[in-house]
């Protein structure tokens, strides 16, 4: 009998080695069962030589099935007074990962977003005339496919284009599946429009709606999972915004405060993802510091119903990947988007 171990290695091995949409059926319906069934056809290729090929390959997974990230938002589409969208989100990472920190893209100068050196793309931006986009990956072990396009495109394409959200996400239905698991946020908030997507849901027939006003978490599940960090991160957004409501620069503070809380939940709330204990209770804080990966900006949005915007992130310095309390940079923006009348909304 071969190793459960041997198994799991041969299977990423395989996976990573060739595109999922040219596995044989037997692969795309249950790796498992394949690597059982050709465990001895191949057994010459479990030599050390390829073992090591594939326990890197499983790094390159896990590493994907690590990626972290935490929105909690307020929506107010029909707001005539008070805040149209209150939004903190944190974005982990692996510090090796090049990053530039929020700022005016140059090949795109009405963008504002940080941007991932590596794939291109980007996890969260507004733009001049407010357009929005923010992006989560889905958490699902095992089901992360190497050669997929870098998810962060969905992001800077939305931001990019004139589609209107219903559009865009209606066009890219069809080639959901090309990505591995992912939650999108797309919003023209100038037209008090915002709306959620993900490949890993079943969307309506007629598309993905337009949120209705509330208040929402979104972490590496669905829309509203109740992951303990969702739950009391949504809870504290709240507080803020009742503490701070007329006071928007102590609002934006509080809520960084508020994300870059380490405080990991307790094993019996944790959910159950198919990682193991020890990765689920380090997962489970809102502020994530490990070695090698961890938290590396908290971003807080406020538009104001006067189309007011005021941005303020808190990050590392990202290019090099340092992680030190010393080189936290903040930065910060304002500029103003003309909104629809709510006659128009």
């Amino acid at each position: 009998m071969v190793a459960s171990s041997v198994l799991a290695r041969f299977r990423m091995l395989f996976l990573c080695r060739k595109p999922v949409e040219s596995a044989p059926e037997a692969v795309r319906e249950s790796a498992d069962e394949f690597a059982h069934e050709c465990a001895d056809e191949f057994a010459d290729e479990f030599a050390p030589p390829l073992l090591d090929a594939g326990q890197r390959c499983e790094r390159h997974v896990v590493a994907e099935e690590w990626l972290v990230c935490l929105i909690v938002f307020d929506w107010r589409p029909h707001a005539s007074q008070g805040a149209l969208l209150t939004l903190a989100a944190n974005r982990d990472e692996f510090y090796a990962r090049p990053a530039a920190a929020m700022g005016w893209w140059p090949d795109v100068p009405e963008l504002l977003a940080g941007r991932d050196l590596q794939g291109g793309g980007t996890w969260m931006g507004i733009t001049r005339s407010g357009r929005f986009a923010a992006l989560t990956n889905f958490r699902a072990p095992g089901a992360t496919n190497p050669t997929a396009p870098s998810r962060g495109e969905l992001v800077a394409g939305f931001l990019r284009e004139q589609a209107s959200p219903a559009d865009y996400l209606a066009g890219l239905g069809p080639r959901a599946h090309l990505y591995s698991g992912f939650n999108l946020l797309v919003g023209d908030l100038a037209k008090r429009d915002l709306r959620w997507f993900s490949n890993c849901a079943d969307i309506p027939a007629g598309g993905a709606p337009a949120l209705p006003a509330g208040s929402y978490g979104l972490s590496n599940a669905l829309l509203d999972t109740p992951w303990p960090k969702v739950v009391a991160k949504k809870a504290g957004m709240l507080a803020c915004m009742e503490a701070f409501g007329d006071a928007p620069a102590a609002q934006r503070d509080a809520l960084l405060d508020l994300m870059r809380d380490p405080t990991t939940a307790p094993d019996e709330t944790l959910p159950s993802t198919g990682l193991t204990l020890e990765r689920e209770r380090a997962l489970s804080a809102a502020y994530i510091r490990l070695p090698n990966y961890g938290t590396r900006c908290t971003t807080v949005l406020q538009v104001g119903s006067g189309g007011c915007v005021n941005v303020k992130e808190l990050g590392d310095s990202m290019a090099d990947g340092r992680h030190e309390d010393t080189a936290l940079q903040s930065s910060e923006y304002q500029f103003q988007i003309q909104l629809a009348d709510l006659a128009q909304g």
